[in-house]
């Protein structure tokens, strides 16, 4: 059942001038995979309409670190 995951941040290291992504780690290609979502800069907000939960990271284009801890299942 498809459900809404609202993001908050609080800074981003490239500036306010690159916007973020929202990604999600793709197991079989071995890779972040942009998610699409919206972007509200006032808020400092990414939503996104997502099927699952996964492994999400939260970067700005060319800058690929981990900004939110990773929430796993334990396994």
């Amino acid at each position: 059942m498809p459900f809404l995951l609202t993001i908050r941040y609080a800074s981003l290291p490239s500036g306010e001038a690159v916007a973020p992504y929202l990604y999600f780690w793709q197991t079989p290609a071995g890779g972040w995979e942009q998610i699409p979502a919206f972007h509200n800069a006032a808020k400092r907000t990414l939503t996104a309409v997502l099927d699952h939960l996964t492994e999400f990271g939260v970067m700005q284009e060319g800058t690929f670190r981990l900004y939110l801890p990773s929430v796993t299942d334990g396994q």
